[in-house]
């Protein structure tokens, strides 16, 4: 009995711990900024080249928040730089 409990009680935590997330659509996908400071925008301005061979549309786009930094996306990913 106490072995059968513990198994039903671990279930029940399974089904909740896999049911907190869900997947992202395309459009909140764009909407998240982030990442880490990207080396390829240091002293470059927003909507700057930061282009390569396997992303030639990226451009150096800005967090948003109290320590604002450069980072490097897809261009089209970058809301600030399609202004």
């Amino acid at each position: 009995m106490f072995r059968a409990n513990i198994i039903y009680k671990f279930s029940i935590m399974k089904k909740q711990f896999l049911n907190l997330g869900k997947a992202l659509n395309k459009a909140e996908q764009k909407s998240i900024y982030g990442g880490l400071p990207s080396l390829s925008c240091d002293g470059k301005r927003l909507g700057d080249s930061c282009a390569t061979s396997s992303n030639p549309t990226a451009v150096c786009c800005s967090t948003t928040g109290s320590h604002p930094y450069l980072y490097c996306t897809p261009f089209e990913y970058c809301p600030a730089a399609n202004m």
